[in-house]
């Protein structure tokens, strides 16, 4: 039995997934729940909840991958 893994996930869905698990958290839904549920560590939804908290909606955005593109495609 294969486990997936957030990690595997692309860019945009990581984002949906963590703008839906703060605003879970903000209807009510505790925190320990919200993680079970998008399959995410709940050290992992904290951290997700103080970027909000400093940035707001804009600091859950995706970032460009760090790096030199690479040279064979």
């Amino acid at each position: 039995m294969k486990k997936t893994d957030a990690r595997q996930l692309d860019h945009q869905t990581l984002e949906d997934m963590r703008i839906r698990a703060v605003k879970a958290v903000q209807s009510g839904i505790s925190p320990e729940n919200v993680a079970v549920t998008f399959s995410v560590h709940r050290t992992t939804l904290y951290k997700w909840l103080a970027l909000y908290r400093d940035g707001g909606w804009s600091a859950l955005k995706s970032k460009p991958t760090p790096g030199a593109k690479p040279k064979v495609d």
